[in-house]
């Protein structure tokens, strides 16, 4: 990969996740759903890091507490 396309994956990792920790700005918002509406490869990368996320919150989140 190139030192470009490395720093513009990187870019949109750090959107999504700021998007799913309801950090991200707006104006960082559109260009994000920009990126998703037309780039296939921005895509790929947002259903990883959904995936990875829903994975960790499935290990590492609290068991429920059942009521006694």
């Amino acid at each position: 990969m190139t030192p470009d396309r490395d720093r513009n994956d990187q870019q949109l990792q750090d959107s999504v996740s700021k998007l799913f920790d309801a950090e991200l700005p707006e104006e960082e918002f559109e260009e994000l759903s920009r990126r998703l509406r037309e780039d296939p490869k921005a895509r790929e990368v947002y259903f990883e890091c959904a995936a990875l996320g829903t994975a960790l919150d499935l290990e590492f989140a609290p068991p429920l507490s059942r009521g006694g």
